[in-house]
């Protein structure tokens, strides 16, 4: 499949992504991909920081940008979620739509 090199990207917390912590690392990425998990938890720490603006630069030269469950559904511009926040959209019960990471 022509893969190289695979690097592990774990963040702890919000505070590692703020501070800019990844960027090199994505910046000449072919592929990037989120596993699943919380896709909320993804968002909370990744959405707004600047390796969430990098992410896009590879995007646009052709990288593809993947992910299972959660980190599929913490990619789009909204996202299905279910509890209480006032960033819901409500939808019937606790069916909400949060923003995700778009």
């Amino acid at each position: 499949m022509g893969v190289h090199e695979v690097t592990r990207f774990y963040v702890r917390g919000r505070d590692e992504l703020v501070e800019g912590n990844g960027v090199e690392l994505i910046q000449h990425a072919k592929v990037i991909f989120f596993w699943g998990g919380n896709q909320k938890n993804i968002t909370t720490r990744f959405g707004g920081t600047l390796l969430c603006d990098t992410l896009r630069d590879p995007y646009k030269r052709g990288a593809m940008i993947a992910g299972t469950s959660a980190g599929a559904s913490a990619m789009s511009e909204v996202m299905m979620d279910s509890g209480d926040s006032d960033s819901l959209q409500e939808l019937g019960g606790s069916l909400g739509f949060p923003p995700g990471s778009d």
